[in-house]
């Protein structure tokens, strides 16, 4: 029972105790969405149910309170201890390089490159919401999962290319440095994953037709 001995040592708080098991019978939880506050999630269901109908859909209540039960009763017990290896390993987290270009009509013009960026503050990350809906043959699963984070601070190098300021001067290539303090930061992921059943023998064909990152800006 090696399995029942690391939960006890992770999340205890998922095994009971009492020898006699209560089962409940769960009623059908709807998937229910406000197409004004969400378009994208609202517009990614919509999809999913494929005119059937949204009462084709429902919520995977379970796979969502175990995993919040599972990062709140044992990720978070990790996160709050700083010489632990989890911690050790995403704070500091670097990132990826990015680049963009930058325009601002008649004013400026130019790209810019984003390198050696790190983020620290993410062992004080909260996963404050999560919905996961599927439809009655499983074949269609969206997840949406909200991450905050209280505080964080960003460093890291920056260099200017091809600037050219007011459409007729040309201005040097720079470096710079970021070092940035941010609060308050909300982080949403979406993720559509479809599933092709086979109807004789081998695997299902299993696709992801859409995956997003959006940052934003806490309410409250």
């Amino acid at each position: 029972m090696w399995s029942r001995r690391i939960v006890a040592s992770e999340v205890p708080t998922m095994l009971c105790d009492d020898a006699v098991y209560n089962t409940t019978k769960m009623e059908k939880i709807p998937a229910e969405v406000d197409q004004q506050e969400e378009p994208l999630w609202h517009a990614l269901l919509q999809s999913g149910h494929k005119g059937w109908g949204w009462d084709t859909l429902r919520r995977d209540y379970l796979a969502e309170q175990f995993v919040m039960k599972a990062f709140k009763d044992g990720l978070a017990r990790h996160l709050s201890n700083d010489s632990d290896p989890i911690v050790k390993a995403l704070d500091p987290f670097q990132l990826l390089p990015a680049s963009e270009d930058i325009h601002e009509k008649g004013l400026l013009k130019g790209h810019i490159v984003a390198c050696e960026l790190w983020l620290k503050g993410l062992k004080d990350l909260e996963l404050t919401d999560m919905e996961l809906v599927r439809n009655e043959d499983l074949t269609y699963s969206a997840l949406k999962v909200n991450i905050g984070l209280p505080s964080a601070s960003m460093t890291g190098k920056f260099r200017l290319n091809n600037v050219k300021v007011m459409s007729i001067f040309n201005a040097k290539d720079s470096l710079g440095t970021i070092d940035a303090l941010l609060t308050g930061v909300k982080v949403e992921l979406t993720v559509v994953i479809q599933t092709v059943p086979v109807l004789n023998e081998g695997d299902s064909r299993i696709k992801v037709t859409h995956f997003q990152v959006d940052f934003g800006k806490r309410q409250g």
